[in-house]
């Protein structure tokens, strides 16, 4: 396996090396791939709670999106999908379905949040999970429309099957999430718990541990990432929900 060119087990030397410079650059340490994903990590936790506490009647909902490289690779008529190229792949069948359930939900209101995180499995695949909170005093939803999204992706993106994407697993939907809030560490002194699903999908944001801490799963994934172009994180908030969510959407986040 090569990541643009580099066996894939150069390439995480590389970026622990990266990693580990950027750790020992007290003056850039701020700007540094570890410091700004904390950074958005906390945004998306702020996004959670801001939502939940201002919807009347807020509902949690979080899709996953795969496809299998293999089956990809044949409808392609390539030889070989590389890991660049499988992120990039499952990231466009991501945008697709956002935009489908996004226009499943305004269909019935236009009160909602969500982001979605590029994420990795131990086996080395690319995929997304998006979470989604709605207000249902103003917003229909339920768990057909991030189907609607699901089945976008499957329709779309070479690879993705409906057998890899049942609905009980590729769609979970929570429609009272104060009662199912959970605090975790320094929650309480940071705004308040967050929710399973939510936290479940910012953690998935690279680069997140520390050099030294991560896992094999996270420096492949941080690895990848790092030879990606396309972005591992996309979040809108509505234009129309109150200033203290559209003030979370500010600094960096995709539309």
């Amino acid at each position: 396996m090569e990541l643009r060119g580099v066996p894939v087990s150069d390439a995480e030397s590389c970026y622990v090396g990266i990693r580990r410079s950027e750790g020992n650059n007290n003056e850039f340490r701020s700007g540094t791939k570890h410091g700004r994903a904390k950074a958005k990590f906390s945004r998306l936790m702020n996004a959670d709670r801001m939502a939940r506490m201002v919807f009347d009647s807020p509902a949690v909902g979080m899709q996953t999106l795969v496809f299998d490289p293999d089956e990809a690779r044949d409808t392609l008529a390539q030889e070989e999908i590389g890991p660049v190229e499988q992120a990039q792949i499952v990231t466009r069948g991501a945008v697709r379905a956002i935009r489908r359930t996004r226009e499943r939900l305004a269909d019935t209101g236009e009160q909602f949040v969500y982001f979605g995180v590029r994420d990795m499995d131990t086996d080395g695949l690319s995929h997304w999970h998006i979470y989604w909170c709605v207000d249902q005093t103003h917003v229909d939803g339920d768990s057909l429309d991030l189907l609607a999204g699901i089945e976008s992706h499957v329709r779309h993106v070479p690879g993705a099957t409906d057998a890899d994407h049942p609905a009980t697993e590729a769609v979970k939907w929570d429609p009272n999430p104060t009662q199912t809030v959970e605090a975790h560490g320094a929650d309480m002194s940071h705004g308040g718990p967050v929710h399973p699903s939510g936290r479940y999908v910012a953690s998935s944001l690279p680069h997140l541990g520390s050099v030294g801490e991560m896992d094999s799963r996270a420096v492949r994934h941080g690895a990848i990432e790092w030879a990606t172009t396309s972005k591992a994180l996309k979040v809108r908030n509505r234009d129309d929900l109150p200033v203290e969510i559209k003030r979370l959407s500010e600094g960096g986040s995709s539309r």
